[in-house]
C-alpha cells in the first residue's frame, strides 16, 4: 500500500490578540494505491476428492461457504466476516480529501484545542475489475460507492452525516444523528436507512439499477445520564416502513463509594422476541475504578 497526501491551510478569526480565539482550515487532498496479489494455496482434499477449506468450504465447481454471516455464532450476534468478504486480485486507487476546521482558544491561562468540524470523500477504482475479461450480460463495476463522512461538535452541539451513494445502482445509504451533549449527559436523534440488493452469481456484484431486495428505514433515540453514583443508557428504535417498534434497550449502572465494584442491570427487547430479556451483573474493577462506565449508549442502535 502506497499513499500520497499533501495539506493546504488557512488561519482566520482574532488574530491581532495574543490569546484571542483563533480558526483553522485544514485541507488534505490523497490518493491511496492498495494491491492484493494472488496466492495460490492447494486446497484438495484427497480423502473428499474436492476442494475445500475449513471455514470457506468448497466443491469442485465453485466455493460453497460453510459458514456465512447471517449464521450466529453465539445467540447475540453473528460472525463478522463470510466468503463475499475474501479479498484477492485487488489493485485499488482511492482519492480523497478530507476538511478539518480546528478551534484555538484560551481556558484559564492556557490553550485549548478542539476539532469543530471533519469531512472526509473517497471513492476507489478497482484496476483490476476494469481490466478483466468481460462477461456476457455482466456490466463490469469498477468504481466503488462514494463515501462522504461528517462530523461536527460544536461545544455542546453535535451533529453527524455518513453517505454511502453506489453509482451504478444510484442510490444512497445514509446515517444522520443530531444531538447534546454536557459533562457526560446526551441525547441524541438518529435516522439510518439501508438497503439490499439481490447480487449477481457471476461477479458477487448488485446488478446496476436493480430493484431492492429489502430496504429499512429506521428512527432512534439514545440518552445517557451520568452521574457520581448512577449512570443510564437507553435507545429506542422505530421503523418507520413497518410502523412499529423494532429494538430497545435500557443499560443502569449503580457505583457505590470506593470506585471498585458496582450493580448493573439491563432489559433488552429485539425485534421478533416476544418478552424482554433481563441481565444483572456485578462487575468488579481494580486500578480506582477503571472502566466503571457504560459507554455510548449510540454503539446500542440498530445498525
Amino acid at each position: 500500500s502506497l499513499k500520497a497526501q499533501t495539506s493546504l491551510h488557512s488561519v482566520f478569526g482574532n488574530l491581532k490578540a495574543p490569546r484571542g480565539t483563533r480558526y483553522k482550515h485544514v485541507i488534505e487532498p490523497d490518493i491511496r494505491y492498495t494491491t492484493i496479489p494472488y496466492v495460490y494455496q492447494d486446497l484438495y482434499d484427497d480423502t473428499k476428492g474436492r476442494v475445500t477449506h475449513p471455514f470457506f468450504g468448497g466443491d469442485t465447481e465453485q466455493v460453497t461457504p460453510n459458514f456465512t454471516s447471517r449464521q450466529p455464532v453465539t445467540e447475540f450476534d453473528n460472525i463478522q466476516f463470510d466468503y463475499r468478504d475474501r479479498l484477492s486480485d485487488r489493485n485499488l486507487v482511492t482519492f480523497g480529501i478530507t476538511n478539518k476546521l480546528i478551534r484555538k482558544r484560551y481556558r484559564g491561562g492556557k490553550p485549548v484545542y478542539g476539532q469543530l468540524i471533519r469531512h472526509r470523500i473517497f471513492q476507489s477504482y478497482d484496476i483490476f475489475s476494469a481490466q478483466s475479461a468481460p462477461k456476457e450480460g455482466v456490466l463490469k463495476q469498477p468504481w466503488s460507492e462514494v463515501v462522504s463522512q461528517l462530523s461536527v461538535t460544536w461545544d455542546w452541539f453535535r451533529f453527524g452525516s455518513n453517505i454511502d451513494y453506489f453509482p451504478y445502482q444510484n442510490v444512497s445509504k445514509t446515517r444522520t444523528s443530531i444531538g447534546v451533549g454536557y459533562e457526560g449527559n446526551s441525547i441524541d436523534l438518529v435516522h439510518q436507512s439501508s438497503f439490499a440488493f439481490q447480487l449477481n452469481p457471476q461477479n458477487g456484484l448488485p446488478e446496476p439499477g436493480g430493484a431492492l431486495t429489502s430496504r429499512q428505514e429506521i428512527f432512534s433515540i439514545a440518552a445517557k445520564i451520568d452521574t457520581k453514583y448512577l449512570e443510564l443508557v437507553s435507545t429506542v428504535d422505530y421503523n418507520t416502513l413497518e410502523q412499529r417498534f423494532t429494538n430497545s434497550a435500557i443499560r443502569t449502572l449503580f457505583k457505590p463509594p470506593g470506585e471498585c465494584w458496582a450493580l448493573s442491570l439491563s432489559m433488552f427487547q429485539s425485534q421478533g422476541q416476544d418478552a424482554p430479556q433481563f441481565e444483572f451483573t456485578v462487575p468488579i474493577y481494580f486500578g480506582e475504578g477503571e472502566g466503571l462506565t457504560l459507554g455510548d449508549p449510540n454503539d446500542m442502535m440498530t445498525r
